[in-house]
């Protein structure tokens, strides 16, 4: 029992879920997903330029801006959704049993909401931007493991940032 590795599930300071929850919870909402036949939207939302944001103001403000960003996000979002930590600038988003065409104007309506709060940054307030990339399981066509839906999310806010960074993009 020793070198038995810890999971964290919660950042203790900011109240957020981590990466290792997102992923156990995942694997449970996918499983009920195709029980039950309805679809599940796996999204991740990248803070915009935020490796030059921390190389800036360095990594506490960094962290800062993503507790914050995840905050937002997650006030408002379903309670049911989940909303997680993902490292690296990253938030990993979870939706049980929505339409694809509510899972995009949700998803712009997060980045809209990013967008147009500010943040304060060394006494001068900032704006910032997301790229939010989705996959929606709605059927046994990606109804593999949460992994893999999770990837394809990746590819997915890969091509927001290739178009411009600031959108949204749902496979």
């Amino acid at each position: 029992m020793e070198n038995e590795e810890k999971i964290i599930f919660q950042n203790e300071a900011a109240g957020i879920y981590t990466k290792d929850f997102f992923f156990v919870t995942g694997k449970i909402l996918l499983q009920l997903a195709k029980r039950n036949q309805v679809p599940l939207l796996v999204a991740v939302v990248d803070i915009d330029d935020f490796e030059a944001l921390t190389s800036e103001f360095g990594n506490a403000t960094g962290e800062k801006l993503l507790e914050l960003t995840t905050k937002l996000i997650e006030d408002h979002c379903r309670t049911s959704d989940l909303v997680a930590f993902m490292g690296k600038g990253q938030i990993g988003l979870i939706f049980y049993n929505i339409t694809n065409v509510d899972a995009k104007n949700t998803l712009e309506v997060l980045r809209e909401k990013v967008a147009k709060n500010t943040y304060l940054i060394n006494n001068e307030e900032r704006y910032m931007t997301v790229s939010i990339g989705g996959s929606i399981m709605q059927s046994r066509i990606n109804a593999g493991a949460i992994e893999m839906v999770y990837e394809q999310a990746c590819m997915a806010v890969e091509t927001a940032q290739r178009k411009g960074k600031n959108c949204v993009v749902v496979y």
